[in-house]
């Protein structure tokens, strides 16, 4: 048998190819290596026996401290004798004793701690076994609601027998059935149960009688959890509200049920409450009255004008329970969270056979949640697949919060010195203190999505505070960083997660002595002394509208909608039917690209997190830069750098089609007053897609684009380094390149921009991807005409020449 296996290893079939992600529709027969030591070396043993190691975005061990290329490596066997001879192999190498002809696997071997079958304990993560259990031990006498995830099967009538078996084991136990949904095209098979905690128990610990023993399941989980707490307050402000006619959707939230008769609200909201709860909702209805308010009004405090459209809203939470001082809103308990998403999605973009669509012409969509239960790890969520594949299937830009943490712990540090620090001092300690926290700080389900703009919280708001008031303190009283609330990146692969941060309010810390030099920073909920005004549930007592202070993840990823939206008035604004004729797909990865164009991180704070992350070293720069950009992402968007124009810089947009292994190449006019002319000028290109996503197959991410590097001998010298990949493993590439050197060139030169797609990464995939793409051209000095120059040549200008570039 192990003849068969080396002479298809010599082949190098795909069968026998090693991958960070388990397959999903064969679990029977995966083999999990469990490494050890550097990952270079693992990778070295296997290419001398022809084991490949593959990643959806072909990792690269090039930094044996990279976290992604660690851990659990899966292997689909040919069939059970395959594995039989795998396992005799390592059982003889662990007792010592010679490999004899097959000698070739000892260095394989040496960079394991273990090689067994797929099993209990990849069923139920060790995270995962911990909550369940703490669940069945604070209930030993109620049900435990899971969630189990079967082996997906593509056979509809395999699966159906798998599902069958599944349930009957399941009753078998005593456990019953909620709920079960099925979406094929992110291999998705799934029931919610109630399971006695006696069995839960046994779940958690990976006995061999549990559920967990089934090899028709795939993976048991905790009960997604959404629920938002929320404190309550009362505050009360004069604030205008403006009317005018209001144009159709094209954004949507999906949150709590809101306060629609709102003064600050009213008409502006198309609420479509499909699945009846607002008679449910017994208690104050905060959470998405608020990012109701943020995305129309914006801050409060900075009194803009509320957005020209109406806005759908889709209640998928509510509160059920009345209490005056704190609300929890959550989703209604009987349901898949997959499943109500894509429900969600479908009614209010296509409809069903007895309702027309709710908004169809919405396609930038608002999550400002999370899934506290499971926070990412290294695989992706079904909850992040379902938001990969919505955004695809109908062009929507979905705007996903990072997630909230709680308080910080602060080691070596007591009250007395936090308190009396100055500005960088105290910034310093609360940093130390987050670095020592990044594993319990990750991402929450479902912004891992590759498809998404996922937001985390700028600490940063319009209340100006001081540093210390009373025994209320700003943590990060010095530079410009998320907020320590805020999650923290990377996502799914390494890619750059967060996307970007918004503001989420200056939110004040109280330090609390724990022990001698050991101190807890209990983080506030938004007050009046840091945080997003928004408005609050409440009946208007004159000209007085009830109000509160949000903020957080939830606040900022409300604001990036509100940007998105602000983008495509000014586009709209602009180029007319030039740019709303564009089919919605094209308009969302255009503005998905434009968003994160004019990003960027402070060079004081990404000396800063260089300094106190580290890690240290002449070799450890790919480490530092990964550092920050789990803080940061691409940035800090400058909304108004898109929106508006200056004559010493002209932005560029497009969007296209691409095909695999073919490309759609751009022409950049360069304005004639930059021939012969010494000085900093600096080119920009944002690039953004959605791709296909292909879940429990090799490669998740389908399709591949880039912008490949431009020749730039008539303009630029160098690309600027640190902000993100060249081969970017996401959805986004965003470069920047500068130059000084004086350049002559002739009239009507133009620079070219190729954006390319590489070799698809799977079967079946769309014949053509579209994309979005935006391009800066600037300069320092502010004299040379350069916007002018550049639009006199465009085909397609815009009717004012105040709103985005060109």
């Amino acid at each position: 048998m192990f003849e068969r296996l080396q002479l298809a290893l010599q082949r190098g079939e795909d069968i026998l190819t090693l991958r960070n992600e388990p397959d999903a529709l064969a679990p029977e027969t995966l083999v999990v290596f469990e490494t050890r030591g550097a990952p270079s070396a693992f990778a070295k043993a296997c290419e001398e026996i022809g084991l490949r190691i593959l990643a959806d975005d072909d990792l690269e061990f090039v930094d044996d401290n990279d976290e992604a290329a660690k851990g659990h490596y899966y292997l689909t066997m040919p069939d059970q004798r395959a594995i039989n001879e795998l396992l005799r192999l390592w059982t003889l190498w662990t007792s010592g004793a010679s490999l004899g002809q097959n000698a070739k696997w000892e260095r394989v071997f040496s960079c394991l701690y273990n090689l067994r079958r797929w099993g209990p304990r990849d069923r139920v993560t060790d995270e995962d076994a911990a909550t369940i259990a703490e669940d069945a031990q604070s209930a030993p006498q109620a049900n435990v609601r899971l969630e189990i995830e079967l082996a997906f099967d593509p056979d509809e009538t395999k699966a159906t027998a798998n599902r069958a078996l599944a349930i009957r084991e399941i009753e078998a136990s005593g456990g019953s059935v909620r709920n079960s949904s099925r979406f094929a095209e992110i291999a998705y098979d799934a029931l919610l149960v109630d399971v006695e905690a006696e069995a839960a128990a046994d779940i958690a610990a990976r006995t061999d009688s549990s559920l967990a023993r089934l090899v028709e399941i795939f993976a048991i989980r905790p009960q997604s959890s959404l629920k938002i707490s929320t404190p309550v307050e009362t505050e009360t402000s004069e604030l205008p509200v403006e009317g005018g006619e209001l144009g159709s959707p094209i954004a949507a939230i999906l949150d709590a049920v809101p306060q629609q008769n709102h003064a600050l609200l009213g008409a502006r909201l198309l609420v479509e409450d499909f699945l009846n709860l607002e008679p449910l909702a017994v208690g104050p209805r905060v959470h998405g009255t608020a990012m109701a308010s943020l995305v129309l009004h914006g801050d409060l405090a900075k009194r803009e004008p509320p957005l020209g459209r109406r806005v759908a809203f889709i209640p998928i939470m509510y509160s059920a329970v009345n209490d005056p001082n704190f609300v929890d809103e959550a989703p209604p308990t009987d349901v898949l969270i997959v499943d109500l998403l894509v429900r969600t999605i479908r009614r209010l973009k296509v409809g069903d056979v007895n309702s027309p669509p709710i908004a169809p012409d919405v396609f930038i969509v608002n999550l400002s949640i999370g899934d506290t239960k499971r926070p990412f790890g290294n695989r992706v969520s079904a909850f992040a697949r379902a938001i990969d594949w919505l955004a695809g299937l109908h062009g929507i830009l979905f705007l996903v919060s990072a997630g909230n943490h709680g308080n910080l712990h602060i080691a070596n540090i007591d009250v007395a010195s936090y308190a009396a620090s100055n500005g960088e001092q105290r910034t310093r300690a609360t940093l130390f203190g987050l670095s020592g926290t990044m594993h319990s700080r990750r991402l929450l389900p479902p912004s891992e999505a590759m498809n998404c703009l996922t937001i985390g919280a700028l600490h940063d708001d319009e209340i100006a505070a001081a540093p210390d008031v009373g025994h209320s303190r700003d943590p990060l009283p010095f530079g410009v960083f998320a907020n320590p609330v805020s999650r923290m990146g990377l996502g799914y692969r390494g890619s750059v997660k967060p996307d970007l941060l918004f503001p989420g309010g200056r939110l004040r810390a109280v330090l609390r002595q724990r022990r001698q030099n050991v101190a807890d920073l209990d983080l506030q909920e938004p007050n009046r002394l840091g945080g997003l005004l928004a408005a609050r549930p409440g009946p208007s007592v004159g000209a007085r509208y009830p109000i509160q202070h949000s903020g957080s993840t939830s606040g900022s990823t409300a604001l990036a909608t509100r940007a998105c939206h602000l983008i495509h008035e000014a586009l709209e604004a602009a180029y007319d039917a030039d740019f709303t004729g564009l089919p919605s797909e094209a308009r969302a990865v255009v503005i998905k690209a434009l968003l994160v164009h004019r990003a960027s991180v402070p060079d004081e704070s990404r000396s800063l997190i260089h300094d106190v992350f580290g890690p240290q070293g002449k070799h450890r720069g790919r480490e530092r830069t990964a550092n920050v950009l789990r803080h940061f992402g691409f940035g800090i968007p400058d909304v108004e750098e898109v929106l508006g124009c200056i004559g010493s810089r002209a932005t560029l947009w497009a969007e296209g089609r691409v095909g695999e292994n073919d490309g759609q190449l751009f022409s950049l006019p360069l304005p004639a007053c930059l021939s012969d002319v010494r000085g900093v000028r600096r080119l920009s290109a944002t690039l953004a897609w959605f791709t296909p996503v292909q879940p429990g197959r090799r490669a998740y991410k389908g399709v591949k684009l880039k912008l490949e590097e431009p020749e730039f001998k008539s303009i630029c010298s160098r690309a600027v380094q640190g902000q993100s990949e060249r081969k970017p493993r996401g959805t986004i590439y965003h470069r920047t390149w500068e130059g000084t050197a004086a350049r002559s060139f002739v009239d009507g030169a133009r620079l070219e921009l190729r954006v390319a797609r590489d070799p698809d990464q799977g079967d079946e995939l769309p014949d053509l991807v579209r994309f979005g793409l935006a391009v800066t051209l600037e300069v320092e000095d502010n004299t040379l005409p350069i916007y002018e120059e550049v639009r006199a040549t465009l085909k397609v200008q815009p009717r004012v020449a105040v709103r985005v570039g060109a």
